[in-house]
């Protein structure tokens, strides 16, 4: 059985008898009709109305032909996809089974035969019955009744719904004679929609941005090229709690315990340069681990670390932004001013320079290039965001970078104006006048088109000549009274000798953070932007372009020629120093008691430390001059005979009964201990009966040194007659005894003498 549309012989009205027809198939008949029904609707508009050639029609306005096509248009779109739904539906039917345990919904579709939606509804649609009211009657759908048949439009002979894929597709014969004219108004109806979108988006940006700019609407103090640097520095004082657009709070984060100052090492992370020198350090990749793109030859300064771009990563608008870049901006120039005797010493860039410097880091996060800032996180995409519409007006299409350039373009000026103003209140509040900045000049230019390692890079020259300058003035000033192998001036020599060591280390630090970033700059240098005029030039040359005031260019200074590396690209020591630095002090030669290269006499209580002797050298061996002999030979003073050290017998010391009273050792023979030393008859005997007797008229240091140097005289000379005829036992027995009174001296003596 099958849905028939009859007449209600009650009542005269079209109805129908469900008597078997699967649901899916109602559906699909219900639809049909009221497309067809709608279709003659929607389409007899566009015959009404769009008469005529497509120059003719004036699509502008309340045109009917546009407002009729729009409609067709954006119905026939709608219809599109629900008939792609529908026959697509009934296809899958026939695809996978019709039985009730095949087909899609579990019904039976036995009943139909017809290989596609458009037969069966072709089979179902074609009839009108009883005059005008039709259960599902279509006609002249996207055929031209008016055409011959051609082959290119069929025939009259086609079935009612056979043009219905053309139709959705607007490739009908029917609608081919509207095509022109309903395209050009179609086409107009978009950019009419466009523009009434873009109206109502302007006004609500509008508004917005009032709103934005009464809350964080910054200003300058600027008019044309005429500024106010003394009313925008005013602005600088507010110390309330509440954000206000015409005040920027500095500082912004005060410390309890210092309130001039603002807060270290907490979340807000503008606290400036710390304060502790043993922080004020380049970093590398080793801190910033959780940055996995960051360059490995990447150094940053202690200055970097800690730069003021709090509140960044909120900002939801151009006004806000502006807000607390400037806010942030006017705390790092208050930050160097404010911190300036506590940084200084161990961060040589001159304030002006520091500036400049901070001014460029902003620069790069404003534009998205900042080597500390991730693409897609954070303060990039809060910028991306508070931006997206900055150069919306006057139909200008966004375009992010773009946006960002214009808005550093138009703020940077402040921005410079505002750093200056931080700095100089900061000094002002101090009452420090020390390297107070009278005017840093204008907006910088130097780095406008400079890549940011390149900045940091010459930043890293001029901190570390500055350090250079320093180290170098320490060790002349060390060095200045010390002549190498002088006897007579053990003091300055090791003065001199520990200056030396600091400057070399120094070198060695600094070298090695030049030679990673000169690695990166070689490897970009041929293939990156921003290296114009470099690509054949060194690091070294890179700074003698850029440090035009000299603050900065040590390096070319210091580095030696094109073809060495490693450490030779840096001077150990300055011109001058080499001598001094590498000359060994006397009391260093000779005290190897091994005679091994390098002295031993620090780990047997004698001597120095390898950082003073390092290497046996100098006049050590050679014997002092005859008027120094001279004036110890009447004072030896001859101590016990020398008989007892003929004894080969060493003495035993029980370690047990030492430890627990480290004054009262006692040495003695008892054999049937198995923890014991043995102590050399040489030790136990050594001659120190001239310091003992008169130990307690020593009044001061320099007697006792005199003392000292008799008894060892007097060791010295016994040991010289005991061992008369063997004077390489001699030499051995005067360095081990010159060993044992160092650790009597120094108070590590086991005997406890």
């Amino acid at each position: 059985k099958e849905i028939d549309c009859m007449k209600d012989d009650k009542n005269g009205e079209r109805t129908f008898y469900l008597v078997g027809t699967p649901q899916f198939l109602r559906w699909l008949e219900e639809w049909t009709q009221q497309f067809c029904e709608k279709y003659n609707s929607y389409f007899g508009d566009i015959e009404t109305n769009c008469t005529g050639s497509s120059t003719s029609i004036d699509c502008g306005g309340d045109d009917l032909c546009k407002k009729a096509c729009t409609k067709y248009n954006d119905w026939i779109t709608s219809k599109r996809k629900e008939w792609d739904g529908m026959k697509n539906y009934y296809a899958k039917i026939l695809r996978i089974g019709k039985s009730s345990n095949q087909s899609p919904d579990g019904t039976d579709y036995h009943a139909i035969s017809q290989r596609t939606a458009i037969d069966y509804l072709n089979q179902k649609c074609k009839t009108a019955i009883n005059g005008t009211d039709k259960c599902c009657f279509c006609q002249n759908i996207g055929k031209d009744s008016m055409s011959s048949p051609t082959p290119q439009n069929s025939s009259n002979n086609d079935k009612t719904l056979d043009h219905i894929d053309s139709v959705m597709l607007k490739r009908d014969e029917k609608y081919k004679n509207y095509k022109s004219p309903c395209t050009v108004c179609y086409i107009q109806h978009i950019k009419d929609q466009i523009k009434a979108i873009e109206t109502i988006l302007d006004k609500k940006r509008s508004k917005e941005d009032e709103e934005a700019k009464r809350q964080y609407g910054f200003s300058c103090e600027n008019s044309g090229k005429h500024v106010n640097d003394a009313k925008l520095c005013e602005k600088l004082d507010y110390s309330g709690k509440d954000e206000l657009a015409h005040k920027l709070k500095v500082p912004f984060n005060p410390d309890e315990k210092d309130p001039k100052k603002n807060k270290e090492n907490d979340t807000i992370n503008c606290g400036g340069i710390p304060s502790d020198k043993k922080d004020i350090i380049w970093v590398g990749i080793d801190h910033y681990n959780w940055l996995p793109n960051l360059d490995k030859n990447i150094y940053v300064s202690p200055r970097r670390q800690k730069l003021c771009y709090y509140g960044l990563d909120g900002s939801k608008n151009n006004h806000e932004l502006k807000y607390k870049l400037s806010r942030a901006a006017a705390n790092e120039g208050y930050n160097l001013g404010i911190k300036y005797n506590d940084y200084k010493n161990h961060y040589g860039v001159e304030p002006c320079k520091a500036l400049e410097y901070s001014f460029y880091d902003y620069k790069h996060i404003i534009m998205g290039t900042d080597n500390l800032e991730e693409e897609n996180n954070g303060t990039n995409t809060s910028i991306k965001e508070s931006l997206k519409n900055y150069n919306a007006s006057n139909g200008k299409s966004p375009d992010d970078k773009e946006n960002r350039k214009k808005f550093w373009d138009d703020n940077k000026d402040c921005l410079w104006r505002i750093m200056k103003c931080g700095y100089k209140k900061a000094k002002e509040k101090s009452g420090d006048q020390t390297n107070h900045i009278s005017d840093c000049g204008n907006t910088p230019t130097t780095f406008d088109d400079t890549p940011q390692f390149l900045v940091w890079f010459t930043e890293w020259s001029e901190d570390y000549c500055s350090k250079q300058r320093t180290q170098k003035n320490k060790l002349e000033s060390a060095c200045k009274n010390y002549m190498c192998n002088d006897s007579n001036n053990f003091t300055y020599k090791t003065k001199c000798k520990n200056a030396c060591n600091e400057y070399k280390q120094f070198i060695q630090e600094y070298q090695k953070q030049y030679m990673n970033q000169k690695t990166k700059f070689d490897n970009e240098k041929k293939k990156k932007s921003g290296y114009d005029g470099l690509q054949n030039k060194d690091a070294y040359e890179f700074f003698k372009i850029k440090c035009s005031n000299k603050k900065c260019n040590c390096i070319y200074e210091d580095v030696k020629s094109k073809t060495e590396d490693g450490i030779k690209n840096f001077q150990e020591y300055p011109p001058g120093f080499k001598e001094k630095c590498e000359c060994s002090i006397e009391e260093c030669a000779g005290l190897s008691v091994t005679d091994s290269s390098f002295p031993d006499g620090a780990a047997f209580g004698g001597g120095y430390p390898r950082s003073i002797c390092p290497t046996r050298q100098g006049n050590g061996n050679n014997c002092p001059a005859k008027e120094t002999c001279i004036n110890y030979n009447n004072k030896i003073n001859v101590c016990t005979s020398k008989t007892y050290r003929n004894n080969d017998s060493w003495y035993k010391m029980d370690i047990k009964e030492n430890n627990t009273n480290n004054n009262n050792k006692n040495i003695h023979n008892n054999n049937n201990d198995n923890e014991f030393l043995v102590v050399p008859p040489r030790t136990k005997q050594i001659c120190l009966q001239h310091l003992t007797r008169n130990m307690s008229r020593i009044k001061n240091e320099e007697e006792f040194k005199e003392h000292i140097l008799i008894l060892a005289s007097s060791e010295a000379k016994m040991l010289s007659e005991l061992y008369s005829t063997e004077l390489d036992k001699a030499f051995q027995a005067i360095k081990y005894s010159f060993a044992d009174i160092g650790n009597i001296i120094k108070g590590d003596d086991i005997l406890g003498k």
